[in-house]
């Protein structure tokens, strides 16, 4: 198949959890726009937001190491998941002048213009914008931290250190200042850093980023129990920091040995960034210990009796990718009904593995219940049942796959040509070449596909 695919796939697809509303229009915004990297992002958001974290992460993962460019893959996880629409277009400098002309004392205005000039390398009007919001809110430490970046960005990086210096001086007892002496004597290893620390965390309590630096403190004094419970603290107060997260993670995994627990930290840093590293990759971390606990469950039921069918439908995703690779391996009859149901799964890698093996597997039965597949209301079900049509019915499948050329759903354009080339022999391409030569098809990707029909194969 074109977009290659593997039995052995991470599928975490979880079968009972009860979809939100977005769920089902995200499935089938996703089949329709299945070119559109967003398309893809907002079907991870919904399942995510379902409580489906490990399929939600298989969805963004295959989209960008199968679908997308790095850029295509960022911007739209950034657009879904981050709300990232900064708007610094020709109109958004008048608005925010328009709001200020309003409300000249809100200095969020004035820092928002300022983000503006920055996103132009506009440094001199950046720079007025934030000594106004630093006048307006000279206890907030953003503000003065941005303008010290604007001046180091212009060339001025003594005027950026007296800056924040002068800040420091005139905050003493702030938040930022005893997180910066913390950070420093912790570097250093000065035992003062225990003591500061207790007095900040007595005067600021809530912050995420103090708790961690306790908990990092008492994993190295040997206290393991202590550390995790400042360590769970610290990743509940600073939900939205990829890098508490993550590190929390990396310590249930390495210290505390509890790689389920693991996995939930990395799923959360991963979400707030899929480049999250702490020597290794988030999303390496996070297929290595799926696998390793998938592995060990699907033994143990194995070994306590429990069928392949039954596991097949299981509500646990890691025992249902182990049923799946058995199932592979060791086919019967009696899995054929419950390899069907995984043509609905939102991992496009065990929906497809499950055609490929239904293709090759499925008995005569599967003939009548693959008219059903074909015509389903779920888009994503009828792809994958032209795989199985394809290896099944091969040149006898091309008049209803042509057909489906003209279909608005990009992912039954992209199927209905992806088994047209790969099953359908010379009348598939025959197909495709006149569909071609119409120039109806406008999506670049599948264009391309197109313009290599006649290629010559290489050796």
């Amino acid at each position: 198949m074109i977009i290659g695919l593997c039995v052995g796939a991470l599928w975490l697809a979880t079968a009972t959890a009860v979809p939100q509303a977005a769920l089902p229009e995200a499935r089938q915004n996703y089949a329709e726009h299945y070119f559109d990297a967003e398309a893809h992002m907002r079907l991870a958001k919904a399942l995510l937001d379902d409580g489906q974290p490990l399929t939600a992460f298989t969805v963004a993962e295959s989209a960008r190491r199968t679908q997308f460019e790095p850029e295509q893959f960022d911007r739209a996880f950034r657009s879904v998941f981050k709300k990232d629409q900064f708007d610094n277009g020709p109109g958004a400098e008048a608005a925010l002048l328009r709001q200020i002309d309003k409300n000249p004392g809100e200095a969020k205005t004035r820092a928002a213009l300022a983000d503006v000039y920055l996103s132009h390398s506009e440094w001199k009007k950046a720079e007025s914008q934030l000594k106004k919001a630093m006048a307006l809110d000279p206890d907030k430490r953003e503000y003065a931290e941005i303008l010290a970046e604007v001046l180091r960005r212009d060339g001025r990086a003594t005027e950026a250190t007296a800056l924040l210096s002068q800040w420091a001086k005139a905050h003493p007892e702030s938040l930022a200042v005893y997180q910066e002496r913390i950070g420093s004597l912790t570097e250093a290893g000065s035992p003062q850093a225990a003591q500061i620390l207790t007095k900040a965390l007595a005067l600021f309590p809530e912050d995420a980023q103090l708790h961690f630096v306790n908990a990092g403190l008492l994993q190295k004094s040997g206290d393991v129990a202590a550390a995790t419970k400042e360590f769970i603290r610290a990743a509940d107060l600073g939900p939205k920091s990829a890098f508490i997260q993550g590190w929390t993670g990396r310590f249930f995994l390495k210290t505390a040995k509890d790689p389920e627990r693991a996995l939930v930290y990395y799923l959360r840093a991963y979400f707030l960034d899929p480049d999250f590293y702490d020597s290794e990759y988030a999303e390496g971390r996070i297929r290595s210990i799926a696998a390793e606990m998938g592995a060990a469950r699907y033994a143990a039921k194995r070994q306590a009796g429990t069928t392949v069918s039954e596991l097949l439908r299981s509500s646990d995703p890691l025992l249902a990718l182990g049923a799946l690779e058995e199932a592979s391996k060791s086919w019967a009859p009696a899995l054929q009904d419950p390899v069907v149901e995984l043509l609905s799964a939102d991992d496009d890698g065990a929906r497809y593995a499950a055609a490929a093996l239904l293709g090759k597997k499925g008995d005569a039965t599967l003939e009548n219940t693959l008219p059903a597949l074909l015509s389903s209301h779920d888009l994503r079900v009828r792809g994958a049942a032209a795989y199985i049509a394809g290896a099944r019915w091969k040149e006898r499948a091309v008049p209803l796959l042509a057909s489906w050329l003209s279909e608005p759903a990009e992912l039954i354009r992209y199927d209905a040509v992806s088994v047209l080339v790969e099953s359908c022999g010379e009348p598939g391409k025959v197909a495709l070449r006149k569909y071609r030569k119409s120039g109806l098809e406008k999506t670049p990707r599948l264009r391309s596909i197109l313009d290599t029909l006649d290629s010559p194969e290489k050796e």
